[in-house]
């Protein structure tokens, strides 16, 4: 009875953050489009199409678009495109979560179940609007974290192993910073090497298999380099870099905490518990991985990426460059569970104690979260270099758009305005329309550009946004020229310059 009262818990549990996530979503995520997740929008139409381009997110050699992919049966279910979107990557969060928990119910380790939800639930709300937006920022993620608990799990089975590496590499092939992740899994199997007994083989050939996936990547864009407008960063880092980025460390606590400003004190307090659990009990190998955890995060504060962010931002906020802390301290979490069960439970009720605890932490995010989605001023509107958007405004002006091109018979479509969002996102709304949406200065779709390239007899249709009875509108005939040479002569603009059309920079 006592075993089924606490599934029963903690199903509750899990059912009240997945609830809670929903509403972040209906308020926030399904209401609002921004560049990055318009991008997707059009990647989840083009593969509904049976067109694949490229490997990783369009226009870079890094990232992915795993997010679109995983949307395409909603789509073709008819899920509206902001809807699937955010639903995706929001399921793609949980998973990882979800599945230590169910492991440590397959081993009766309560305790630990408990403290892998609490940590879902004690997150900020930051933290949670973040990883339900759609913008390849935790799509590897689920793959390593699963795969990290696969490749050490105490009953060492060698397809385990085959997979959990397999897993592993196709991870850091769609975000490099799981790496992180792997990282501390490969290690933690290292000092564990006496317990392997014939996994090492299928590790190497799983790590082989997975990594197949990551070096086809990198042949793409050796092969098609004019697909990649955009560069992976070298990873320079400096001690001026850490300095500059050790000065936010306080507010980054506050986002990781629904607490907000006590999780200045919480969070350092925390692992320190945590680390003198791990000394007393004598769990080493733990104390070694957590400590490679703790010094590689630092380490990665020191490097220039993390420097590219504007604060009071969730769209291009620091937060989103270090969210592989989050999922550090979730494998952390969930090795400490391999081959432990807890001790009989004697009848308390600290369970209800800790659902208690959710639903309070719960409820914390609830008022804040609230509070920043009436705030016009608040991070969640403060895009800076990303643009957001309303979702049924932009709906309402890409249908206009497409009637007013239609009216004068355009079939280039330009926006002066500085809404790359816009051409995206209108153009996998009406994807099958012949009428094209082209951003001369830095397309992502190299197709595009290329279509673009070609000599013809074109109308282009320049227009601002939004959509409105004094907007602006020129018709510009070419004949026997190309949209791209176009834009070059004219307004010197062309793919991939320092120049972001309509703004210089």
């Amino acid at each position: 009875m006592t075993e089924r009262r606490n599934k029963v818990l903690l199903v509750i549990g899990m059912v009240l953050v997945v609830l809670w996530r929903l509403y972040v979503c209906c308020n926030y995520h399904y209401r609002y489009l921004d560049d990055d997740q318009a991008v997707l929008w059009y990647g989840t139409v083009m593969f509904a199409h049976g067109s694949f381009p490229e490997p990783c997110f369009f226009g870079q050699d890094y990232g992915s678009m795993i997010e679109a992919m995983l949307a395409v049966p909603l789509f073709l279910c008819r899920w509206p495109l902001h809807i699937a979107l955010p639903t995706v990557t929001t399921m793609l969060c949980l998973t990882p979560f979800f599945y230590y928990i169910f492991a440590m119910v397959r081993r009766k380790n309560w305790l630990q179940a408990w403290v892998i939800l609490l940590l879902l639930a004690g997150m900020g709300w930051e933290w949670d609007a973040v990883t339900s937006l759609p913008r390849a920022l935790i799509g590897g993620f689920p793959f390593a974290v699963i795969g990290v608990f696969m490749i050490n799990e105490e009953d060492q089975k060698k397809w385990k192993a085959f997979l959990g590496s397999i897993l592993c590499m196709w991870g850091i092939t769609i975000t490099a910073t799981t790496i992180s992740v792997v990282g501390i899994g490969v290690v933690y199997r290292i000092l564990r090497y006496k317990n392997m007994k014939g996994q090492l083989v299928p590790l190497i050939v799983g790590s082989f298999i997975g990594g197949l996936m990551y070096g086809g990547q990198i042949h793409f864009y050796h092969l098609y380099p004019e697909h990649a407008l955009y560069k992976m960063d070298k990873g320079t880092s400096s001690w001026d870099v850490f300095l500059h980025n050790a000065n936010f460390l306080p507010k980054r606590m506050e986002e990781f905490c629904c607490a907000g400003r006590l999780g200045i004190i919480l969070i350092p307090g925390l692992f320190l518990f945590a680390l003198y659990r791990l000394i007393r009990n004598k769990r080493y190998a733990l104390l070694c991985i957590a400590g490679l955890a703790i010094a590689g995060s630092l380490f990665m504060l020191s490097f220039y990426r993390t420097m590219q962010f504007y604060e009071n931002s969730i769209l291009f906020g620091q937060l989103r460059t270090i969210l592989y802390m989050s999922f550090l301290a979730l494998t952390i979490l969930g090795l400490a569970g391999i081959g432990r069960t807890a001790e009989k439970d004697k009848g308390d009720r600290k369970y209800s104690i800790f659902l208690g605890i959710v639903v309070a932490m719960l409820c914390c995010k609830l008022v804040a979260f609230a509070g920043a989605v009436r705030n016009q001023n608040s991070a969640l509107y403060n895009g800076q270099l990303v643009n957001i958007y309303p979702v049924k405004q932009l709906e309402r002006e890409a249908g206009e758009m497409i009637d007013i091109a239609h009216s004068v018979n355009a079939d280039v479509l330009v926006s002066v305005s500085y809404a790359r969002f816009f051409a995206y996102a209108a153009k996998a709304l009406y994807y099958d329309d012949p009428v094209e949406f082209y951003i001369p200065d830095c397309d992502r779709r190299v197709w595009v550009y290329q279509k673009m390239q070609e000599i013809g007899d074109y109308r282009v249709l320049l227009y601002s946004l939004p959509v409105s009875d004094d907007m602006y509108i020129q018709i510009q005939d070419l004949e026997k020229d190309s949209p791209v040479a176009y834009f070059e002569r004219e307004f010197a603009v062309r793919r991939g310059d320092d120049i972001v059309w309509g703004i210089p920079l």
